[in-house]
């Protein structure tokens, strides 16, 4: 048996010409000091032994009384979720890790970058509270989430109460490609380099390996969805839960690069349709990759899946197939018909419409790129959304959605889809005749490779270099250049990695 307790991360540094820098640091977890990060100020692992002291000078009080904030809302979260002998466990933390259960670590990993303006500094300050899963099977795992929680009802901690989360939609999501992949910006080894033709069109995305920002994300969401279903399922007194895990990769939302140049007059419909092919097969490819490292990180944990379902998220289908057709005949759509299309074709036309007609006019999409965002929020809440025909909930209807327990794991770059889902359920449930509260939950993973730079890292902004320069501890570069997956395997476990290149190879990814 294996373990994934890697406390490692890796940095890539701001590049110069050449090779990317990287470094990949290990935490100590028995060092009672705060452990910094040497070639990247404004990042420090505290961990259960760290006082809270000494870190940021100015800032000890407010961090301080974040880290503790963000490690009582981890725990309250557990607590709430996980119960025991039919009641709600007030105190998740245990006295031991060996018993097999959820430990609230009391660790935490800040990120406070240092050009950060003090009017910012809260806002691009995270913190990530730690947690250890240990597993019957003796498998163990390290997580350090960034955890929002909203509307978790006082009837999940109310001794008296029978309430318990019966369906759960677990939500993930990630882009794909990386920003300069898409625009034509490659690099060599020797610099940065345009893929574009003399009219500056980028060339077609037909195959271009894994990026840094997918590996890591499939390497990081899979592990942490594979955690959060056992925390739902693995001491809750209902373990016949039907949990159903949505994976949101966007389709039409990235048709949009060749239909602005075909709408210019710069490309022709047949570079929009192999624009378009391109997508969807590296949407499928993605999806197919992280369903399965998903599958097989559950299976490593032990954790039966008879009540989980695994499946890219539904919702865009019809506007997909809009698009596809409109440029056939030498247009793209405008927004009004994809609205039109989403909201009376396909199997879930109903949520759609009762989705958009729930929104304010400030809400409303007033271009492509709104509904683009919009449609994340969607996803995130049409499990809950009723036909507005039927306003009076009965109360099986009402029960069972009170029942609903929607969790958001993501990117914390992305915690927006997360705030206009709460705002929205909050604003929906409203305009119920028998008012029901959804719990919704966001888990934001710590990204363990990232990008050192003036702000919040993204990954989705690097070149696509496949080769990185190794850099020792003590700031010296090796006569070693490593790839991508050799950095997964740094940070996340050499099993990880070569489960990683396996996958990929499969779907095409990789040759």
């Amino acid at each position: 048996m294996w373990w994934i307790e890697q406390r490692a991360v890796s940095i890539i540094l701001n590049k110069s010409p050449g090779p990317s820098r990287v470094t990949t640091h290990d935490f100590n977890d028995d060092d009672p000091r705060p452990q910094t990060l040497p070639d990247a100020a404004g990042y420090s692992f505290l961990n259960k032994k760290a006082p809270s002291s000494g870190i940021f000078r100015a800032l000890d009080e407010q961090i301080s009384k974040r880290i503790s904030k963000s490690i009582r809302s981890l725990g309250k979260l557990y607590g709430v979720i996980q119960e025991d002998n039919g009641h709600a466990v007030a105190h998740p933390f245990y006295n031991t890790t060996e018993e097999p259960g959820v430990t609230v670590t009391r660790s935490a990993f800040i990120s406070c970058p240092p050009t950060c303006s003090s009017q910012k500094l809260s806002e691009m300050t995270e913190i990530y509270a730690g947690a250890r899963f240990q597993y019957c099977n003796g498998f163990s795992s390290i997580q350090h989430f960034e955890t929002r929680c909203s509307a978790l009802r006082n009837a999940l901690v109310d001794k008296t109460s029978s309430g318990v989360f019966t369906i759960v939609a677990i939500n993930i999501g990630m882009c794909m490609f990386s920003k300069s992949a898409l625009i034509g910006v490659s690099d060599d080894g020797e610099g940065s380099c345009l893929n574009k033709n003399l009219k500056g069109i980028p060339q077609l995305p037909e195959y271009i390996e894994p990026t840094m920002y997918e590996l890591e994300t499939i390497a990081r969401l899979s592990s942490a969805v594979a955690d959060t279903i056992y925390l739902v399922t693995g001491r809750s007194k209902n373990p016949d839960a039907t949990i159903t895990v949505n994976i949101d990769i966007p389709d039409f939302q990235y048709y949009r690069t060749a239909c602005e140049l075909f709408e210019k007059g710069q490309v022709g419909a047949e570079y929009v349709q192999n624009w378009i092919t391109a997508m969807d097969c590296r949407k499928h490819q993605l999806g197919a990759v992280l369903m399965e490292m998903i599958r097989l990180s559950m299976e490593d944990r032990g954790i039966s899946s008879p009540g989980v379902t695994i499946r890219l998220s539904s919702g865009t289908e019809e506007a997909a197939s809009l698009f596809k057709n409109k440029v056939m005949l030498g247009r793209t759509p405008n927004l009004t018909e994809v609205l039109d299309v989403m909201a009376s074709r396909g199997f879930e036309a109903k949520e759609w419409q009762e989705f958009l007609g729930s929104l304010d006019a400030r809400q409303q999409p007033f271009n492509m790129d709104q509904l683009g965002k919009l449609v994340y929020v969607f996803k995130t809440v049409k499990s809950v959304l009723l036909p507005s025909a039927l306003p009076g909930l009965t109360s099986d209807a009402a029960n069972s959605i009170n029942e609903t327990l929607l969790i958001q794991i993501n990117d914390i770059r992305e915690w927006r889809i997360f705030d206009r889902a709460k705002r929205f359920l909050h604003n929906y449930s409203k305009t119920r005749l028998q008012p029901f509260t959804p719990a919704i939950v966001g888990l934001f993973p710590m990204q363990k490779i990232f990008l050192h730079g003036g702000g919040r890292s993204d990954l989705y902004q690097e070149n696509s270099s496949g080769l990185y320069l190794d850099i020792n501890m003590d700031g010296r570069a090796q006569e070693v250049t490593i790839g991508r997956l050799d950095i997964v395997g740094k940070t996340y476990g050499f099993q990880i990695a070569s489960r990683l290149r396996d996958l990929c190879l499969s779907q095409g990814l990789l040759k």
